[in-house]
């Protein structure tokens, strides 16, 4: 006797729709970050403490203000490393999660982003 095919869904599309939201919502945070970035490394606060150049005056000429920008490899640099931090991390969290527990991999991620923090306000210079 022949067997009926079962139906897979009435509303396949459904099925999907956690995956689409998974990756919805990972664009909006990897658009944010790498936003939040631009928008940091555009300050003058953060170009005069990153690179120690006085600000420019309200009478600086065209030079004077094109040389207080952060080089584009220098601004390539600082939000590829900031990818490459979340993407490794990423990678590895489920392993250590397996061997320690998720509870105390958010803890441990958590301390190190606050550790992280406290160092880069701490910092004055690139040293």
């Amino acid at each position: 006797m022949v067997r009926p095919i079962p139906r897979v869904s009435k509303l396949p599309y459904l099925e999907g729709l956690p995956h689409v939201r998974f990756r919805c919502i990972w664009c909006i945070f990897f658009g944010y970050d790498t936003g939040w970035m631009g928008g940091i490394m555009g300050m003058k606060y953060y170009i005069h403490q990153y690179t120690g150049r006085p600000y420019p005056g309200p009478n600086a000429s065209t030079d004077e203000l094109n040389l207080f920008v952060l080089p584009g490899w220098q601004q390539s640099l600082l939000t590829g490393i900031l990818s490459c931090g979340t993407f490794f991390g990423a990678i590895i969290a489920g392993d250590i999660a397996d061997r320690i527990g998720r509870r105390w991999t958010i803890i441990s991620g958590c301390l190190t982003f606050i550790i992280g923090c406290i160092l880069e306000t701490a910092s004055t210079t690139l040293l």
